[in-house]
Parts: structure tokens; sequence; C-alpha cells
């Protein structure tokens, strides 16, 4: 954690001494998540992962190095809607215990990435990069379901009881997470300083925010947002 807090604020460091073209944006989306459950796991085969749309919002720093090369640093509010479903027969036929769950969380990302421009008016762009997440906050609702077999008059039936949930979603999903993200996009430029795009990125995830039922995660987020350019010329009057 210590080495790559250190990593992250020789890159700041890199992009801010840099002299050029440099540019502020924002952009605001939609993500939506893929889990692979860890096949190692002990679920039935009714059990499942699944998120729901979540949103995205976004700003970042851009610093041009080159005729076509840019180094950006973007920090991310992400917001995550999951719904958790685990079916476990401790006994199969006379014992099982069910788990319901909702999730609602959020992270905080921060992504390094360089970027290759191309085109004049329209231009289209590509980047690649690493990033890192920290949870901030969530909740977790739903039910616990114990089912144990019994004897009726009519013969063998299964008795359920339903226990409700309420609590932290700290108490399920990790306080970091890492992975690279890949995006793609167009951006119009409208004026010498402002322009606006459409962003596609997807993002995988080796260390899924869960902690024991995924194996690995994918994001896919599309985004709109637009930017604010700063001239060389702007820079140097502002530094004077």
């Amino acid at each position: 954690m210590k080495k790559t807090l250190l990593f992250l604020i020789a890159m700041v460091a890199v992009i801010l001494s840099a002299n050029g073209q440099s540019g502020f944006e924002v952009n605001s989306g939609f993500i939506k998540p893929f889990s692979i459950l860890n096949k190692d796991a002990p679920y039935t085969s009714g059990s499942s992962a699944d998120y729901n749309l979540s949103y995205y919002i976004s700003t970042a720093y851009k610093i041009k190095t080159s005729d076509k090369l840019f180094l950006g640093l973007k920090l991310s509010f992400n917001n995550y809607k999951l719904d958790f479903y685990e079916k476990t027969a401790i006994h199969p036929g006379l014992d099982e215990q069910i788990k319901d769950l909702a999730y609602s969380f959020n992270y905080l990302n921060l992504f390094f990435y360089p970027e290759l421009v191309f085109g004049n008016e329209l231009k289209y762009y590509l980047n690649a990069g690493v990033f890192g997440g920290i949870y901030l906050n969530g909740a977790k609702t739903g039910l616990l379901i114990s089912g144990r077999s019994q004897w009726g008059p009519d013969g063998p039936f299964m008795e359920y009881i339903e226990t409700g949930v309420e609590g932290k979603a700290s108490e399920d999903v990790r306080n970091f997470t890492a992975g690279v993200q890949l995006g793609t996009g167009l951006r119009y430029q409208i004026s010498d300083n402002w322009g606006v795009h459409l962003n596609v990125s997807g993002r995988f995830i080796p260390f899924p925010v869960e902690n024991d039922f995924t194996q690995n995660q994918i994001d896919l987020i599309i985004s709109v947002g637009a930017e604010y350019i700063i001239k060389r010329r702007e820079i140097h009057k502002l530094v004077q």
C-alpha cells in the first residue's frame, strides 16, 4: 500500500511538472459490472452475483507530452449495486442456508494513463493504464433463510425461518481493489479551449470488490463529458 501511494505521488509530480498544453475534464455515466464467480466456492448452481446498472462520476487532468501523446490522472467516484443470492445445502434435502442480499456501496478510484490522440476538430483517442480504488461506504439489506426438514402428518416438509439483514457492506466488501483499464472515444473540439467527448472504457479487476464469492470482475463504463484545454501561452501567464 505504501509503495502504491509513493508511485501515485511520483506520477502526479511528473504530470504537474511538465510544460505544455494541458486540460481538465469532467465525466459522468454508467457502469455495468460483470462478476465471474469463484468455481471453488461451495455454491449450488442457483447461486448468483448480479450487478445492476450503476453510476460513475470523474474528473481528470491531462498534460501534452508530444504531438499525439498525453499523460492523464483521473479521480472517479464509482457506485455499485449488487444482488447476491447463495444457496448452500449443508445436508442435501435436510438442511439449507440461503442468503438473499442487496448491496449498495461506493469506491474512489485513481487511474493513471497515457493517451494517444488522432485528428483535429473531431478527435479519436485511445488510453490504457492502471488504477487503484478504496472503499468509501455502503450498506447491505436482505434476508438470511434457514431451512430444515420436518416430519408432518402428510410426510416430510421443509420449514424455513427468515431473518432480516441490515448492516454495512464493508463486512463483505474489500477495502482496496486494483486492476487495468482500457478506453477509447471521440472528442469534438467546439473552440480552442472547449471540447466534448463520448468515452467507452473497460476494466479488468483481478482483485474484485467482493471478499469471497467472485474470482474476478469486468466493468464496462460508458460516459460523456467536457474538457477545458489550457494552451501553452496560458500556462506561462498563470506562472507569471
